[in-house]
């Protein structure tokens, strides 16, 4: 490891809050969140999840990929209507 990536990793140790969530719980909220982004209706757990994405990468990607996949759904008409 290098000493800039154990700087980085101890800085984000002390960076933390207490209400701060972790990967699993993300994952648990991200679909909601992600349909209150998209409708301008912010849920209750908004700034916990957008503090999570801030720093992490990996959640971050997968978030990115969900709005891609809702916003594909929205706009691609369902067959039968």
């Amino acid at each position: 490891m290098t000493e800039e990536k154990f700087t980085h990793w101890i800085e984000s140790i002390f960076a933390t809050e207490e209400h701060e969530i972790d990967c699993h719980q993300l994952q648990g909220y991200l679909p909601a969140f992600v349909e209150g982004e998209l409708d301008g209706e912010p849920t209750p757990h908004a700034s916990v999840v957008k503090a999570h994405l801030k720093q992490c990468p990996d959640c971050h990607e997968v978030y990115e990929g969900l709005i891609l996949v809702v916003k594909t759904e929205l706009d691609t008409p369902v067959v039968g209507d």
